[in-house]
């Protein structure tokens, strides 16, 4: 489980769009009926057979991947009307969001390593804010999200140990404290 999130960090997905995706790829008839109309509009040919079989293999990041490699480019996806889009949906399961999510993830493979993939998509930036954003601005925030979770952790631990230590003394005072309040009634 933890390595298919890590996979699909880097793809700028999360588990429930895998899982999303995998139950899309299950009704085979419409991801078929998809395809043919996606190809027919489009010209271009979605590896469908090979998505819906690793789909059924259980490898559907693999599948994402492949459905997203029909595109080459974001000009690519963005030369795609809403009817071309809602038919490469419904046969590749993946949402115009999550493509272009992927393809930002994708251009940025060369620019950044795996860490840097999975602590960005962790920000739950839209494709469209990823886009207009630097590697090294993505970095940068991803860093400070990072930080950020850091010390809230240690700031926890400083609470819990504080916790710890003050208990005993708390529970004397109020043990103190309350004979004292029951006799002023």
């Amino acid at each position: 489980m933890a390595r298919a999130a890590v996979e699909a960090a880097k793809m700028g997905a999360t588990l429930d769009d895998i899982a999303n995706v995998g139950s899309a790829l299950l009704d085979i008839e419409s991801s078929i009926t998809g395809q043919m109309k996606f190809q027919s509009l489009t010209g271009k040919s979605i590896a469908g057979d090979e998505i819906r079989r690793l789909n059924e293999m259980g490898k559907t990041e693999e599948a994402m991947k492949k459905a997203a490699d029909t595109f080459s480019s974001m000009e690519e996806i963005d030369a795609m009307g809403p009817r071309q889009m809602k038919y490469f949906e419904q046969a590749t399961g993946m949402s115009e969001e999550m493509l272009r999510k992927s393809m930002v993830m994708k251009q940025m493979r060369g620019e950044m390593n795996d860490d840097d993939l999975a602590a960005i998509s962790k920000l739950g930036l839209s494709a469209a804010e990823m886009q207009n954003m630097s590697a090294t601005e993505l970095k940068n925030r991803a860093a400070q999200a990072n930080q950020t979770e850091q010390m809230a952790a240690k700031v926890e631990k400083l609470k819990n140990s504080f916790m710890q230590a003050f208990a005993p003394i708390g529970e004397m005072l109020v043990d103190t404290i309350l004979p004292m309040l029951d006799t002023m009634k």
